[in-house]
């Protein structure tokens, strides 16, 4: 769903618009993911007492208390569309880039331990909610990268003592019909035509890539 500036604002206060609240949903993705490391200081500075004037009185938003944007028909939050599934990149049997959307059935490690079932929480517990990253709907305990974290699919594993590894998945080649190939001239030759122009002849060889 497209958002532009107009859907981010609610009704007017005061005479002026005021903007709506983060989506509960980008709201997780922030702290589990794009800022945990950030947002983790920011809670443990809170619970020591450690404030920075800077900030004036900024305070961390509380997910769960946000409204959602997925199952509503109308603008009631902002959303920044961090959460969005690009069906283009969508891929079953390589990656595309970090391989945040592959959706394939590999549930091995690239070291051959066997992947910890998505919505199981033994023996490695976690938080990767459908509902906020749907690359992980009906995950199984397939390889996956929510939000592109690592730079390939990953998984947890069954092994108590390892928490987690990556996968072994190949990379997606350029789409048929597009590859591209690189032209070496290996010989030239010039030869009078009978209108006396000179043609020259290549004898190519080419290197796909």
């Amino acid at each position: 769903m497209h958002t532009d500036s107009s859907s981010q604002l609610s009704d007017n206060e005061g005479g002026y618009p005021v903007g709506l609240p983060l989506c509960a949903e980008d709201c997780v993705a922030v702290r589990q993911l794009f800022c945990y490391n950030d947002w983790a200081l920011i809670e443990d500075n809170k619970h020591r007492g450690i404030y920075f004037k800077s900030r004036g009185h900024f305070q961390l938003p509380n997910c769960e208390t946000l409204p959602g944007f997925r199952g509503s028909t109308q603008s009631i939050c902002s959303n920044a569309r961090l959460t969005e599934m690009k069906v283009e990149e969508v891929t079953y049997d390589c990656v595309i880039g970090r391989g945040r959307f592959y959706q394939g059935t590999v549930n091995v490690t690239k070291y051959g331990l066997p992947c910890q079932y998505w919505d199981s929480q033994e023996p490695h517990s976690h938080y990767r909610p459908p509902d906020v990253f749907p690359e992980m709907k009906n995950a199984e305990n397939y390889c996956r990268n929510a939000g592109g974290e690592e730079p390939s699919p990953w998984c947890y594993t069954l092994d108590p003592a390892v928490r987690w590894q990556r996968c072994d998945i190949p990379i997606c080649g350029p789409p048929l019909g597009q590859e591209s190939f690189l032209v070496l001239y290996t010989d030239t030759a010039a030869t009078s035509s009978p209108s006396g122009d000179i043609k020259l002849s290549y004898h190519l060889r080419s290197n796909w890539q």
